[in-house]
């Protein structure tokens, strides 16, 4: 009788993992937990780095549910590198 495999050959190797699809939230979703902002705003905030960049599949953009709601929770308690206010230009009073 042939002897059993140590467990460490009957391991197979790893390989990388897509996402699960049940952590994916696509754009419509993203803005509404974001408070019903625009996709416009979504997008901003991505090019701003408020938001993580979303994943892009066969052209649609979806975002990792629990990163998502880490970096609006991080931008509402002023932990995220962008100012609460964007500063606007002061008129000269004479």
């Amino acid at each position: 009788m042939p002897e059993p495999l140590s467990s460490a050959y009957a391991t197979t190797p790893t390989e990388p993992q897509a996402p699960d699809c049940a952590t994916l939230i696509n754009s419509t979703t993203a803005c509404a937990l974001a408070g019903e902002i625009s996709p416009m705003t979504l997008w901003r905030w991505t090019r701003d780095s408020v938001i993580p960049r979303p994943l892009i599949i066969r052209g649609r953009k979806f975002w990792n549910r629990a990163e998502f709601i880490a970096a609006l929770v991080a931008a509402g308690s002023g932990k995220s590198s962008l100012p609460r206010k964007i500063p606007t230009k002061q008129s000269k009073a004479a």
